[in-house]
């Protein structure tokens, strides 16, 4: 759980989070695999999304899972990449967080992934919450916390100060 007033600090920096999904590379579940092996190397991206048609998010892909889908024993076989398909290779474990999210649990995927795929309550993909924008927001954070707010260390522990709080709300 994040502190009160960092929340509120980096909760104004919220909208900048989501990378919309029309802004996103992906590909589809019935793309070959030479076409994500496309996707993926002229966008420098390691992994990205998969959907269906209908924008349903499918999981992920990565350059690592196309090579190695691709190989025929000792080497690679071009016709694998043709006739295979995306949705055959998908890996559909990844943590994926709905469009409610709450920015601790975006920090805690971020700590593991580039990015984090956000869906509707249909698994529409709606976008992704990548890294690098939560860091920008952070190091904005650190830079000019003191300038908006006094910060001073507690004067009491933890147990101390929520007895306080409920003698506070008592009186």
């Amino acid at each position: 759980m994040l502190g009160r007033v960092v929340e509120e600090f980096l909760d104004n920096k919220k909208g900048k989070f989501l990378m919309p999904a029309d802004q996103v590379a992906v590909v589809f579940d019935d793309n070959s695999l030479s076409h994500a092996l496309l996707v993926l190397t002229q966008t420098r991206y390691s992994k990205i999304p998969v959907i269906n048609h209908a924008g349903e998010f499918k999981g992920l892909v990565s350059l690592a899972d196309v090579v190695a889908a691709s190989f025929k024993t000792t080497e690679m076989d071009p016709e694998i990449l043709k006739s295979k398909k995306v949705g055959e290779i998908v890996i559909n474990d990844s943590i994926v967080l709905s469009s409610d999210w709450r920015l601790d649990s975006v920090c805690h995927a971020l700590i593991d992934h580039a990015f984090v795929p956000i869906v509707d309550d249909n698994q529409k993909f709606i976008g992704i919450i990548t890294r690098k924008e939560v860091m920008k927001a952070i190091n904005h954070l650190l830079h000019a916390l003191e300038k908006k707010y006094v910060v001073q260390p507690k004067t009491m522990d933890e147990e101390t100060i929520k007895i306080k709080l409920k003698e506070d709300k008592s009186k």
